[in-house]
Formats: C-alpha cells, structure tokens, sequence
C-alpha cells in the first residue's frame, strides 16, 4: 500500500526515484531496495519520503480519510489530478477536468460561464455552437463529481460555476498557508498540461523567496 501511494504521488510530481532520494538525502539504493522487497520504510524514512512529495505521510500509509478530515485531493504541482480516496478521478472530456483545475485554481471564487469559457477555449469565438459546447463539459464535470460521491464540492447558480474550497485538500492552498508538509512541494510546475497555469508560477517562486528571506 506505501509503495503504491508512493507511486501514485511521485508520478503527479513528475519526480524520479532518484529525485527523492536526492531530497532525502540518501542513497539512490535505500529507495530502490526497500520498493523491491516490499519493505515498509522506518518512520524516519516515511515521513522524508511524504516530505520530498509534499502530501502527508498517512495518505501514503494509506489511512482513511486523513488528509485534512477530508477525502478530496487537488494536486496542482506538476499535473493537476483530484484525488478520492487517494485514486485519480477519471474525466471522459478533458475541458471538464480542466475547467475543475481552473475553478480549484481561483480559490472558490466564482466565475462566470464566458471567463471560463476564455480559459478553456482561449481565441476562439464564444458562438452559440461554442456556448452549448461548454453546457456540454459543465455538465459532463458534474455528472462527475456526482457519480464520485463528491458533487457537494461543485456550486453552480445560474452564471456562476465555483467549488467549495472548504471541503477539499489541496497542495496550493496548503503551500500558500505555508503548511510545513508543503512546503517542499513545489518544484517549478504548476498544472502543467494547462499553459494557463504558467502564469502563477512566478507568484509561487516569489512566495518562496519571500519565505526564504524572512527566514534568515
């Protein structure tokens, strides 16, 4: 169970093995013997391996329902996934889970059918043919989350489309809280199948310079 959380988390940083033994600061081999036999790591170990991911250590552990009292992960450094229960929700449109990125990205403020449609659509013209496309993904991203059992984290009131930021856990707000278990976890990508998301990761540099100085 470690080593497959360890898996699923390291692939959403696009991390190498050797990238977190790196950051441990440890021998490529530790990692490398302990996943081949199946060893579950010393505790030490453990939570320097959450640490290098940046989540925390029980989610790797695989205990239930423990990041933040809340089953719903948001993973935005490196690509952006939600998690239920520690598994990647799978989106049969790809603009659906990327206007989900988007809503997560804005912190629970709302927005507006043609805002979204500027992000998902970029420079084309929003017509009626692209008005009832984006009908389509919007209702494609709430089947979703319903069929998931998460629904309650979508709010949507005539033209307004946002997500409830209280009932999910998310590497970015934790980040910017400047939550310890998070703070390790940014390394240069931001939702980085999204070219929109380029655009915070001067921000997310200079919070951590700003840390940084305060700190000396």
């Amino acid at each position: 169970m470690f080593w497959d959380n360890v898996e699923i988390y390291r692939k959403q940083k696009n991390l190498t093995y050797r990238a977190i033994a790196k950051i441990m600061g440890t021998g490529d081999t530790t990692i490398s013997s302990m996943r081949q036999f199946g060893t579950e790591p010393r505790v030490s170990d453990a939570l320097k391996i959450a640490d290098a991911l940046g989540v925390d250590v029980r989610i790797l552990a695989g205990v239930e329902n423990v990041c933040c009292g809340q089953r719903i992960r948001a993973v935005t450094f490196g690509n952006f996934d939600l998690l239920v229960d520690g598994r990647p929700l799978h989106f049969k449109r790809k603009r659906s889970k990327e206007m989900l990125a988007y809503l997560i990205d804005r912190h629970g403020h709302s927005a507006t059918r043609r805002e979204i449609a500027a992000i998902l659509f970029e420079d084309e013209s929003y017509d009626r043919s692209q008005q009832n496309y984006f009908g389509m993904i919007a209702a494609e991203l709430k089947s979703t989350l319903d069929s998931a059992g998460i629904g309650e984290i979508y709010v949507h009131d005539t033209d307004s489309f946002s997500i409830d930021a209280n009932k999910i856990s998310c590497d970015l707000y934790e980040y910017e809280a400047g939550e310890p278990s998070a703070l390790n976890s940014f390394h240069g990508e931001y939702m980085a199948q999204y070219s929109w998301g380029e655009m915070r990761i001067m921000d997310l540099y200079l919070l951590a310079e700003k840390r940084k100085q305060s700190y000396e």
